[in-house]
């Protein structure tokens, strides 16, 4: 079975022990990924949501071929408390809450002859967290709000994220914030 596994954040620069080739390709699905999760730390994550525009992910090949074990894996690298929150299309079966994704990932997986796609399905939790409405604006308020130790791990996320991802809160964060893109 081969199994690949999507990444737009920090998996890619950090992917710790996770089972890949070490290869991340850049032509990936296209995904509505946006920084719209509020994590533990304070950081402003990048997540799946239904209502921003796609943007193409990038991918590595999981080193196994075994679908459970890879989806432990992640699952394990993320920090998820639950094997729900790891996500993946076969061609007989798949797990998300969002049909454009599962319409993108499937045509994905034909196109790349490949048997199975996982990746993390963390919901967007920005209103939750902070009250406020989601949207570019309400994200730059909120990291614009931050102090310290906070904001400098916010800044370098946003920072080091590969520079395909050019979301909408990206490019007003650089604009207003002035965070510019380090790395590749």
């Amino acid at each position: 079975m081969k199994i690949a596994c999507l990444g737009w954040g920090s998996l890619i620069w950090d992917p710790r022990n996770l089972d890949i080739d070490g290869e991340w390709r850049a032509d990936g699905p296209k995904l509505p990924v946006e920084f719209a999760r509020k994590s533990m730390d304070g950081r402003l994550t990048l997540v799946l949501r239904s209502d921003v525009e796609p943007i193409e992910v990038l991918w590595s090949m999981m080193e196994t071929n075994d679908l459970n074990y890879a989806r432990k894996d992640l699952q394990k690298r993320e920090g998820a408390y639950y094997l729900s929150a790891i996500h993946y299309v076969t061609k007989k079966d798949s797990k998300s809450d969002i049909p454009v994704v599962l319409e993108s990932v499937r045509a994905w997986l034909d196109e790349k002859g490949l048997d199975a796609v996982i990746w993390t399905g963390l919901v967007s939790n920005l209103e939750e967290k902070t009250g406020m409405i989601f949207n570019k604006e309400n994200a730059v308020k909120y990291l614009s709000s931050l102090k310290g130790e906070t904001r400098q791990k916010a800044k370098e996320y946003i920072q080091r994220t590969p520079l395909q991802i050019r979301t909408a809160v990206r490019e007003k964060v650089e604009k207003e914030l002035g965070w510019e893109p380090i790395g590749k």
